[in-house]
């Protein structure tokens, strides 16, 4: 009978402890993988090839590595969605033009103009976002990032109007000539542009690796990347 009440003791002790162990909390993954595309600001949005992460605890809206685009839905849902969007292809911008803050920038503005979502209001949301950070080592200060904005969308706009005048002018038929679409001359070789990939096709697609460090953020004050 003793024996009976150790056995029905021990067993009682190890369906304890069993249950502890299964209600201890699984660790949260830091990062998460979303695919290709994402939806911000009604748009859906890619970056060439590039995979898309979440990371709630990335101290900035968004950030990129060697590789993919990270961002933090937590801190970009308090940006207006024009900000949003300027922040995705700012990052998509450091896969495309490198490290360069400025370049970065200058990269969203045009994909905003040529896009037709960004505005001079939305750039005025964009330049108000940076909210008068200081210069730091790895960012310029939001007023020089600002007289920057300012002076690609000035570009962007030219080089729309630009494009928009010498579409214009293709559809001018000269006397004598035909617009029709498919014609050419006998002898003509077709063009070559149809032949030639874009950037999203020649790059190839990137393994999924476990965790991604943020080697470029969307803006740094002092006091660290935010």
């Amino acid at each position: 009978m003793r024996l009976l009440r150790r056995l029905l003791a021990a067993l009682i002790a190890c369906a304890t402890l069993c249950a502890g162990l299964y209600s201890l909390p699984t660790p949260a993954k830091t990062q998460e993988l979303i695919g290709r595309s994402v939806t911000l600001g009604g748009r859906q949005l890619q970056c060439n090839n590039a995979q898309i992460m979440v990371d709630r605890t990335l101290p900035s809206e968004g950030a990129a590595d060697d590789e993919s685009l990270i961002l933090n839905p937590d801190m970009l849902k308090d940006q207006p969605e024009t900000v949003r969007i300027f922040i995705f292809k700012h990052e998509c911008g450091h896969l495309t033009v490198g490290d360069s803050e400025l370049a970065a920038d200058c990269f969203a503005v045009h994909q905003g103009v040529r896009e037709q979502w960004l505005d001079r209001k939305g750039l005025n949301q964009v330049c108000e976002s940076f909210g008068g950070d200081p210069e730091t080592d790895s960012h310029p200060s939001g007023e020089r990032r600002c007289r920057n904005l300012d002076k690609c969308f000035t570009e962007a706009l030219a080089e729309r109007q630009a494009s928009a005048s010498a579409t214009a002018a293709s559809l001018v038929s000269p006397p004598g000539k035909s617009l029709l679409p498919n014609e050419r001359p006998a002898n003509k070789p077709p063009s070559t542009e149809a032949l030639i990939p874009t950037l999203a096709q020649m790059r190839p697609a990137i393994e999924i690796s476990p965790a991604h460090t943020a080697v470029s953020a969307w803006r740094c004050t002092a006091a660290g990347c935010r």
